[in-house]
C-alpha cells in the first residue's frame, strides 16, 4: 500500500552522496526519503559491480537458495536457506522459513506442474508496508499514531513449465513497456474579451501529490488506470464483508482521518489483499452508496468478490491475517470518462484529469504491454501552478527482478533431476595461481621447497601421486605447501617421518600445510610421527590425510616445542596414536578432525596435549577406535598432573572400542583432562567396556557441562563403566580438587554416573542419569571424602544405587529426583551434612539412610513414596544410625513405606522414620502415612516413628544427668503397628548409663492409629516414650480399637495437658491433676 508523501525529489543523475541537515530549518518528508534513497541505490550498485546480476556468497551462504526436488506426496521443492544477490537487492531465506515452492513466506499456495520439464527461477520485487500490512508500525505509546513505512524486499520462487528446460533460458515477464507524459495546460481564452483568463497552468488550490496506476493490464488502449490526489494513501483495514444481495457491506477501521482525508459516498474504491497483491491480481473496484459513521460501515453497490477473481477470507480472522484493505481513488464521472468500474482507459491522449493536468500513455516498445500494479507519481504545486512533468517516464514501479536457480527435467517420472543454475563458486583461472613453485608427480618436492626464494613461497603440488624416499623438509618458514585438488598423495618408500616441520637452529615461524595426504612407509621405531613439528611456530595443517600403508607404530603428528600450532579439518587413520603434542606448545588447536581405524583394530590415542604450561583448543573433532580418545595429562597412567590451564575440550564425539583384557584395575579415558580451570562441554561418548571412563577430570575449577555418555553394555558390571570421574586419580598422592561444576550432563546405559574422590566445592547439578535399557545401573552419584558439595537438581533414574557418599563435610543433596533405584540416598561417615529437598520414588530398598554422622544431619522436605519395596525383615524409608549431633528429621512426607502389609508381605515390619544411637533429635512436622493404611494387617509390628539416644549417664540420683533430648513436634503419622505407632527405645548399659534420650518433648501431633483388636492393657499404646522426663501436649492420638491405650509414659514425670485421645494414659503421675480437667478423651 502508499504512504502520504509530499513529493520524490532523488535523481541519480545528480550525482548527489548524502542530504545534511541544516539548523532552524523546516524537515520535510521528501529530505528523509532522498538520503534513504541515496545509501539505497549506493548499497545495490556495489553489490551489482560486486556479485554481477546473481551473486551467491559462496564463503558464507554456499547453498543459499539451492532447490532440491521433494518426492513426497505431494511432490514439492525446498529452498535452501542463505542469503544472494539479485541485480544487487540482497534477498534472504531463513532456516524457520521451512521455505518450499509450495509454502512460500510471500506466495499463496501453489502446485508444481504434474509432468514435463520446467525451469524454476526467482521472481524479485519491493513493496511499500504501512501500518494497515504490519500494525506493529504503531507506537502504543503514541496512541496507535500512523508515523512512517517500509520498504519490503518480495521473492517469490515461480516454475514455468518449459519443455527441454536447460540452464541459461530467459525466465520471467519482459519489462513493461508502459510510458507516461504529464503536463498542465493554460485554459482556452473565454470569448468575451472584458473577462480575463484564468492563470495557466496547474488551477489546483491545494498541494497534491498524484498517483496514475495500473489496475488492468495490456496493450496501449486496452490497458485501464486509475488515479488519486494523495497518492492512494486514504485506506482502512477491513475487518469484515458481508454481501446481501448486489451490494457488499465492509467494516473499517477507520472512515477517515479528517473531514476531507475520509471515504465519501460516491468515491470509487479498490479492495484487496495480500494474496491478490502478491499474486499480482487486480483488486476489485467499486462505489461507495452508503456510510455508517457510526458502525464503520461502508456500504459498496456491487456484490465483492467480482466473478472469477480470487476470494476473501472466509472469517473475520483470514480476513484481518491477510490484511483486507479498501482504498479510495479519486476519478469521477464528473471530471473523467470512466467504465462501470470507475477506470479510465489509456490512449494516445491527452487525457484530462482535473485542474489543468492531462497525461498521455505510450508504449516502448511499440505494441509493448502495461502491467498490472505499474505506477507513476507526480508533484503539483499552487504557489508556481506548476506540476513535476513527466516525459515518457516509465513506471516508477513495481519493477521486477528474475534469476535462474534451477532446471527440472521429468516431472511425474520416477527420479526428476534439477540442475543448479545458480552461478558457480569463482574458480582460479590459469595463470591466477598464487605457487610460487609447481610441482608435477615424478618431480622432487624437496627440490621445489628449496627452491623457494629467501622471503618465502609457495609449493603446489599437481593432482596425482608423489613417491618420496625420504622425509621431505621444511626447515624455513614462510613457506605454503599445498595441493592443487583433492587426491594429492604424498607417499613414503622410506623410513621415519613424511614430512618434517623446523628441527633447524633457528625457530621458524609461518607454515601451511593444505590439502594434501601423506601415507608413511615403515616408521624404523615406535612413536615416530607421520607429520613431525619440532621448534617451529604459527604452524596451520588443514584439510590433509595422514596415515600409515603398513606400519601401526606411527603417530599421525607429533609435535615439540613448537607455538600457535592448528591442525583443522584433517583425517587420520589407522595409526597407533592421532597427534601427540608435548613439550612447551603454546596455543595448540585441533578442529573439526577425523581419528579413525579399521575394524577391530584399536589405536592408543587419538589427541594428547602433554608437558606444556599452555592452554589448548580441541573442538569438534571425531574420535573412534582409540582406547584413550582426547588427553590433556601429563600423567594419564600416574598422578595426575597438567599445566595446561583454561584449556577447551568443547563439541568432540568419541566412540571408544572394546579393549583386549588387561589388569583388573586398568582403566581407559575417553577424554582426560587434569589441568585446573578447564572446561569440558558438548561432547559425545559412547562405549561398550566395562574397563573405561568417560570424563576424568583431575584438576580445579573444571566446568563439566552439556555432555552426552553413553554406555552400550548389554548388563551391568560392578567394576564400571564410569561416566564422570573427578579426582581419585594416581596411586600415591593424589591431589585434591578444589572446585568444579558438573551440570547439565546426560549419562545413559548400564554405568556408574558420577564420581567424585578427593574434592571440595563441587557443583553437581542438572545431570540426567537413566539406565537407558532393562536393568540397573551403577551408581547413579558417587563421592569419597568431599567438602562442602552442592548435589541439586539431578534426574537419577534406575540406579543400584541414587546417590552414596562417605567420609565428606558439610555436603549438601537438594531438590534431585531418584526413581526406579535399588537404594536411595545413602550417607556414611559424613560431617553435617544437609538432605533436602529431594524426591524418592519407588525405591527397592530404603530411601534415605545416614551412618556415622557427626556434628548435625539435616533431613527436610523431602518426599519419599514407595520406598523399601524389597527390603526383607525390618524396611525403612528414613533411617539414620549412630548420629553424633543432632539429627533435623522435618517436613518430610513418607508415603507407603515398605510392602503392601499383608500377612504374606516380604518384611516383618515397615518403619517410616528409623534412628538409633541418635544424640540428639528434632522430628518436626513430618508426615507418615500410607494409601491403604485400613487395608494392612493391624498385627504387623510397624511404626510410624521409631528412634533411640545415644547416651544418658547420671552418676548418682542426686547429680545432673548428662543427656540430649528428642523434640517431636507437629508430625502427621498414620499407620499400622501391634504394639504402638510410635516408640521411643531405650537399652540399660550398667546403672548410670542408658542409651536413650533423657527428655522428650512429644507435642501437636495428630497420630492415627490402625491398631490390633487383640489388645493387651498395659503392653500397648499408640504413643511409647521412654525417657528421664517428658512433656506431651496438644496431640490428637487416635486408634481404631476403643480404649486402646494412648499414651504410655513408663514411669516418666512431666506435664501432659491439652491433648485429645482415643484411650487413656498409663504409667504416668497425674500433672496436672486431675488429668481429665486438662485433657480430652473422645472417640
Amino acid at each position: 500500500m502508499s504512504g502520504d508523501y509530499t513529493r520524490f525529489t532523488f535523481d541519480p543523475h545528480k550525482r548527489f552522496s548524502g542530504v545534511l541537515m541544516q539548523q532552524g530549518r523546516v524537515q520535510l518528508d521528501s529530505d528523509w526519503n532522498e538520503e534513504v534513497a541515496i545509501l539505497r541505490r549506493r548499497l545495490r550498485t556495489t553489490a551489482l559491480d560486486t556479485l554481477g546480476p546473481l551473486g551467491v556468497p559462496y564463503e558464507v551462504s554456499p547453498d543459499a537458495f539451492k532447490i532440491v526436488f521433494m518426492a513426497g506426496p505431494p511432490a514439492d521443492l525446498s529452498i535452501t536457506p542463505g542469503r544472494l544477490y539479485v541485480d544487487g537487492i540482497q534477498v534472504e531465506c531463513f532456516p524457520e522459513d521451512g521455505a518450499t515452492y509450495q509454502n512460500q513466506p510471500f506466495h499463496p499456495p501453489l502446485t508444481l506442474p504434474a509432468s514435463g520439464d520446467a525451469v524454476a527461477y526467482l521472481d524479485v520485487w519491493e513493496r511499500e508496508v504501512t501500518y494497515i500490512e504490519d500494525s506493529e508500525l504503531l507506537d502504543p505509546a503514541l496512541g496507535g499514531a500512523d508515523t512512517t513505512t517500509r520498504r519490503q524486499t518480495v521473492w517469490q520462487l515461480r516454475v514455468d513449465s518449459v519443455q527441454g528446460a536447460a540452464c541459461g533460458m530467459p525466465v520471467g515477464d519482459p519489462p513493461s513497456a508502459g510510458r507516461l507524459t504529464s503536463r498542465a495546460i493554460a485554459p482556452p481564452a473565454p470569448d468575451d474579451p472584458c473577462i480575463l483568463p484564468p492563470a495557466s497552468g496547474y488551477r489546483g488550490l491545494e498541494n497534491r501529490f498524484y498517483r496514475v496506476e495500473i489496475h488492468q493490464g495490456g496493450p496501449l488502449g486496452t490497458a485501464l488506470f486509475k488515479w488519486s490526489r494523495d497518492n492512494g494513501s486514504i485506506v482502512s483495514a477491513v475487518r469484515d464483508i458481508a454481501v446481501s444481495g448486489s451490494q457488499t457491506t465492509l467494516i473499517v477501521n477507520r472512515i477517515g482521518r479528517d473531514a476531507f482525508l475520509r471515504f465519501r459516498a460516491g468515491d470509487w474504491v479498490s479492495v484487496t489483499d495480500d494474496h491478490r497483491e502478491l499474486a499480482g491480481e487486480s483488486a476489485d473496484m467499486a462505489l461507495i452508496i452508503d456510510i455508517d459513521e457510526t458502525n464503520r460501515r461502508i456500504v459498496l453497490d456491487r456484490a465483492l468478490p467480482r466473478p472469477a477473481t480470487r476470494p476473501f477470507g472466509a472469517t473475520t480472522a483470514e480476513i484481518a491475517a491477510r490484511h483486507t484493505r479498501i482504498q479510495r481513488w479519486d476519478q469521477t464521472a464528473a471530471t473523467n470518462t470512466i467504465d462501470a468500474d470507475g477506470l479510465i482507459g489509456t490512449a494516445a491522449g491527452p487525457i484530462a484529469i482535473e485542474d489543468g493536468i492531462e497525461m498521455e500513455f505510450s508504449a516502448d516498445p511499440a505494441g509493448g504491454s502495461f502491467r498490472t500494479g505499474d505506477y507513476w507519481v507526480f508533484w503539483a504545486r499552487t504557489a508556481t501552478a506548476t506540476i513535476e512533468e513527466l516525459v515518457a517516464a516509465p513506471p516508477r514501479g513495481i519493477r521486477h527482478h528474475y534469476a535462474q536457480l534451477a532446471a527440472i527435467n521429468g516431472l511425474g517420472g520416477p527420479a526428476p533431476v534439477v540442475t543448479d543454475c545458480r552461478p558457480p563458486p569463482p574458480q582460479q583461472q590459469a595463470g591466477d595461481c598464487c605457487c610460487t613453485i609447481i610441482v608435477r608427480p615424478g618431480e622432487d618436492i624437496q627440490a621445489g621447497i628449496d627452491a623457494l626464494p629467501a622471503q618465502g613461497g609457495c609449493v603446489c603440488l599437481k593432482t596425482g601421486q608423489h613417491v618420496v624416499r625420504a622425509p621431505l623438509r621444511i626447515a624455513r618458514g614462510s613457506i605454503v605447501l599445498k595441493a592443487e585438488s583433492p587426491g594429492t598423495v604424498v607417499q613414503s618408500v622410506g623410513d621415519g617421518p613424511v614430512l618434517i616441520i623446523g628441527g633447524a637452529q633457528v625457530r621458524i615461524e609461518g607454515v601451511d600445510v593444505l590439502g594434501i595426504d601423506f601415507m608413511a612407509g615403515s616408521a624404523g621405531a615406535d612413536g615416530v610421527g607421520v607429520i613431525t613439528v619440532i621448534q617451529a611456530s604459527r604452524v596451520r595443517i588443514s584439510h590433509c590425510g595422514v596415515g600409515a600403508k603398513e606400519n601401526r607404530a606411527f603417530i599421525g603428528l607429533v609435535a615439540q616445542e613448537s607455538d600457535h600450532l592448528s591442525v583443522l579439518s584433517s583425517r587420520f587413520a589407522d595409526l597407533a596414536g592421532g597427534m601427540l603434542v608435548r613439550q612447551r606448545c603454546e596455543d595448540f588447536e585441533a578442529d573439526e578432525n577425523i581419528f579413525e581405524t579399521r575394524e577391530r583394530e584399536i589405536s592408543v590415542f587419538g589427541i594428547a596435549y602433554m608437558e606444556s604450561a599452555f592452554s589448548c583448543r580441541i573442538t569438534r573433532n571425531v574420535v573412534s577406535g582409540a582406547s584413550f580418545g582426547i588427553i590433556v595429562n601429563d600423567r594419564p597412567f600416574d598422578d595426575a598432573q597438567s599445566l595446561a590451564d583454561l584449556s577447551l575440550v568443547t563439541d568432540n564425539f568419541v566412540i571408544c572400542p572394546s579393549n583386549p583384557e588387561g589388569p583388573a584395575n586398568f582403566r581407559s579415558v575417553a577424554i582426560d583432562v587434569a589441568a585446573d580451570g578447564c572446561r569440558i562441554s558438548g561432547n559425545r561418548i559412547q562405549y561398550a567396556d566395562p574397563s573405561y571412563i568417560g570424563i576424568r577430570i583431575g584438576g580445579s575449577l573444571c566446568e563439566v557441562s552439556g555432555n552426552t555418555v553413553i554406555a552400550r553394555l548389554k548388563e551391568r558390571d560392578d567394576q564400571g563403566p564410569t561416566a564422570v570421574q573427578i579426582g581419585g586419580m594416581g596411586a600415591f598422592a593424589p591431589k585434591t580438587i578444589l572446585g568444579g561444576i558438573v551440570a547439565n550432563n546426560t549419562l545413559a546405559g548400564l554405568q556408574h554416573g558420577i564420581a567424585c574422590v578427593d574434592a571440595s566445592r563441587l557443583v553437581i547439578a542438572g545431570n540426567v542419569i537413566e539406565a537407558l535399557v532393562a536393568g540397573r545401573l551403577g551408581f547413579g552419584i558417587t563421592a569419597t571424602r568431599i567438602d562442602g558439595a552442592e548435589i541439586t537438581g539431578n534426574r537419577i533414574n534406575g540406579a543400584f544405587a541414587a546417590i552414596y557418599l562417605s567420609n565428606g563435610r558439610r555436603n549438601r543433596l537438594a531438590g534431585n529426583d531418584c526413581r526406579a533405584g535399588g537404594f536411595g540416598i545413602t550417607l556414611t561417615g559424613e560431617t553435617a551434612p544437609q538432605i533436602t529437598g529431594n524426591r524418592l520414588d519407588p525405591i527397592d530398598f530404603w530411601g534415605i539412610y545416614a551412618y556415622g554422622i557427626s556434628e548435625r544431619l539435616d533431613i527436610t522436605e523431602n518426599r519419599l513414596a514407595r520406598c523399601a519395596s524389597a527390603m526383607p525383615n525390618l524396611a525403612y524409608a528414613i533411617a539414620c544410625y549412630s548420629v553424633m549431633g543432632e539429627a533435623n528429621i522435618s517436613e518430610n512426607e513418607v508415603f507407603n513405606t515398605g510392602s503392601d502389609g499383608s500377612p504374606q508381605a516380604t518384611s516383618k515390619a515397615d518403619y517410616g522414620i528409623l534412628g538409633d544411637l541418635v544424640l540428639e533429635a528434632r522430628i518436626e512436622g513430618n508426615q507418615v502415612t500410607y494409601g491403604n493404611a485400613g487395608a494392612r494387617d493391624p498385627n504387623r509390628e510397624d511404626r510410624a516413628l521409631v528412634m533411640r539416644g545415644a547416651l544418658e549417664f547420671s552418676p548418682s540420683p542426686d547429680s545432673i544427668s548428662l543427656g540430649f533430648a528428642a523434640l517431636i513436634l507437629g508430625n502427621r503419622f498414620i499407620g499400622t503397628g501391634r504394639t504402638a505407632l510410635v516408640e521411643l527405645r531405650q537399652t540399660q548399659i550398667n546403672d548410670q548409663t542408658f542409651s536413650r534420650f533423657e527428655r522428650v518433648a512429644f507435642s501437636n501431633n495428630h497420630c492415627w492409629h490402625m491398631s490390633t483388636p487383640n489388645f493387651e492393657h498395659g503392653k500397648m499404646a499408640t504413643v511409647w516414650l521412654v525417657g528421664r522426663a517428658a512433656t506431651v501436649m496438644g496431640n490428637h492420638i487416635k486408634s481404631t480399637v476403643r480404649f486402646f491405650t494412648s499414651v504410655n509414659f513408663n514411669n516418666m514425670p512431666g506435664p501432659y495437658m491439652g491433648n485429645v485421645t482415643a484411650g487413656d494414659t498409663i504409667n504416668h503421675v497425674d500433672l496436672p491433676s486431675p488429668v481429665a480437667n486438662f485433657n480430652l478423651i473422645a472417640n
